[in-house]
Parts: structure tokens; C-alpha cells; sequence
């Protein structure tokens, strides 16, 4: 896939100056090979990935059409002023006129925190995928004080999430079933072929030092410290 540097202007924390930094970015005019554009003998139901004779790792769409994932998040008509929602004809409206501008700029996800629902099921179709919030959901049923909202995320005691927590694997399974169960019930989400994926959670703490940060956990979390040791 090819690449290249392109400089951007961005402040790493709020607050903080924003400076020139370089970013490497992917060529989106980059074409592939005719072998490439089809996986013709598996065509599925739903988006799955597979690789490629060059070893490249692709989305490959129900029709077996190799695809990148190019999405924008929070996609929804609630953020508009009711007045303008109303001057495009309402939610459907809305939808509509923004699958046409999306499909025009490029964009073909909806990511994470959008409305979805608005474009089901006869706008322009478009690929969305849906947060579960699995760790955040476990974190504040079970160890509510232990965690804290943070800016798009919640914040754990001493930076380690649950993930060694004795009840967290099955509470993590219950939780993810609940969440697409209300989703389908709504949605059929079993049967759309647009939903591209689903993300368990949003920016988890996983830091550089986080083995430590378990190594240095308190008596109250002893057991989580001494499953990390045995590890």
C-alpha cells in the first residue's frame, strides 16, 4: 500500500500548544491490481478480512469486493440545531443528504456513536460499526468505585482495567449478548450485511508500562497483582 509523510498541525493534550508533527498517510488514489479486486469464490453474508496474494490484509465486502474502511464518528443528526434538521426534511431527510455527501468526499463507514438507525434500511448504503462498551459497562456495574467518567472514556484506579478480574470474563460475555440483543431487536442486526464490526470498548489503557502498573497494584487488588506475577 503506498504511503507517504504528510506534516499536520496537532496539540497531543488539550490545552497544549499545536505544533507541526509528520504523519504518514495512506495514497486513497491507490488502485489494486485486477487479481486483487475480487475474492469471487467466497462470497458471504456479512464484511470479513482476508489477505491477499501480496499479503496484504483487506475488508472484504459481502460481494467479495476488496475494500478499505475510510469512516467518520459521531455521524448523527442530533448534533444540528432542530431548525436546520427541520430545513432538510427531518432525521430521514438528514440521512439521506449526508449518505450523499459522504459517498461524494469518499467516507463509506459510519464509525463508532453514530446514528445508524437513520439510514436504515433504504438510504445509500453505507458500512457502521457499533461500541459495546464492554469494559466501561463491567467497570461501573462492578467496581463502580474504582472507576471515574473521563473524555471519551472512563479512567481506572492506579491506570489497570479489569482485565484479571475473576468475574470479569463471564460478565464480559453476558454483557457483550445483552448489548447486540438490544441492538437486533431494534435493527436486525443479524441479517444486515452493512455492519462492518463491532469495538468492545473506546481508548482502554493500554499503556507502555502497564505490566508495572499491575506488578505495583494495592492489597485491595492482591489477587489481579498476583496473577499478573504468575504470569
Amino acid at each position: 500500500m503506498p504511503t507517504r509523510s504528510v506534516p499536520v498541525d496537532a496539540s497531543l493534550k488539550v490545552g497544549q500548544p499545536w505544533q507541526s508533527r509528520h504523519a504518514i498517510a495512506l495514497s486513497l488514489d491507490y488502485e489494486p491490481t485486477p487479481c486483487q479486486t475480487k475474492f469471487s469464490d467466497c462470497i458471504s453474508s456479512f464484511y470479513r478480512v482476508e489477505r491477499d496474494a501480496d499479503g496484504m490484509w483487506w475488508f472484504v465486502k459481502p460481494s467479495g469486493e476488496l475494500s478499505l474502511s475510510i469512516g467518520l464518528n459521531s455521524v448523527k443528526s442530533s448534533l444540528l440545531q432542530p431548525q436546520v434538521l427541520e430545513s432538510m426534511g427531518g432525521v430521514r431527510g438528514w440521512a439521506d443528504e449526508t449518505s450523499k455527501q459522504l459517498h461524494r468526499l469518499g467516507v463509506n463507514t459510519l464509525g463508532c456513536w453514530s446514528d445508524y438507525s437513520a439510514f436504515l434500511p433504504d438510504i445509500s448504503p453505507l458500512a457502521f460499526t457499533l461500541i459495546l462498551n464492554v469494559m466501561g459497562t463491567y467497570g461501573r456495574r462492578f467496581r463502580a468505585g474504582e472507576v471515574e467518567e473521563g473524555v471519551g472514556h472512563l479512567k481506572f484506579a492506579q491506570g489497570c482495567a479489569f482485565f484479571l478480574d475473576s468475574g470479569f470474563a463471564a460478565a464480559a460475555e453476558s454483557i457483550i449478548h445483552e448489548k447486540i440483543a438490544a441492538n437486533t431487536a431494534v435493527d436486525c442486526l443479524r441479517t444486515n450485511p452493512d455492519l462492518l464490526g463491532y469495538f468492545s470498548d473506546n481508548e482502554l489503557p493500554l499503556t507502555a508500562d502497564l505490566l508495572d502498573k499491575f506488578l505495583s497494584l494495592p492489597d485491595s487488588r492482591r489477587q489481579e497483582r498476583s496473577d499478573t506475577e504468575d504470569w
